[in-house]
């Protein structure tokens, strides 16, 4: 039945992620595609939407959004949603309460973990209110599953490294 289906499927899915995976693939989100994505969202309603398909406990998702934080700090007038998917219900359990252990922030410079974390004394790390607030997490399948969007609506980029690093 579904509920065994998914049982079934928060086991066997892996969650191993971290925030500012991949350095490389970060700084060209950072320099290049994230800068020119907004650029263009400026000139046509300041509205920008991002999909992390197969978010796992939510690191990336995350990431893009403090990535987004530190290129519009300012961002009343905008429309900004990061939409995070992922089959695990396990994993959209973490994402949502946004705490995190050392490994997973391993990657994150000083400056980063002072600006959009909250550190706790149990050596955890909370994602701050003004990041989670761009993330919007939902359940879906991309394998039975339509899109979880409008059809009409337009995305800007969406992001699936989480899924196809397990391709061969």
């Amino acid at each position: 039945d579904a509920a065994e289906r998914q049982a079934l499927l928060d086991e066997v899915t892996i969650q191993e992620t971290h925030f500012f995976r991949n350095p490389p693939q970060v700084r060209a989100l950072r320099q290049h595609v994230l800068p020119e994505l907004i650029k263009h969202a400026e000139a046509n309603g300041r509205r920008l939407r991002i999909w992390s398909a197969g978010c796992s406990t939510g690191e990336e998702p995350y990431s893009i959004a403090m990535i987004l934080r530190e290129l519009l700090p300012a961002s009343a007038g905008w429309d900004v949603k990061v939409l995070a998917t992922d089959v695990s219900q396990r994993a959209l359990v973490a994402a949502r309460a946004g705490r995190y252990g050392a490994r997973a922030v391993m990657n994150a410079a000083p400056d980063e973990l002072a600006r959009f974390f909250v550190a706790h004394p149990d050596d955890t790390y909370e994602v701050r209110p003004e990041v989670r607030e761009l993330v919007e997490f939902r359940h879906h399948n991309l394998v039975t599953e339509a899109v979880p969007f409008p059809a009409n609506e337009r995305i800007d980029l969406v992001l699936c490294r989480n899924v196809t690093i397990y391709f061969s």
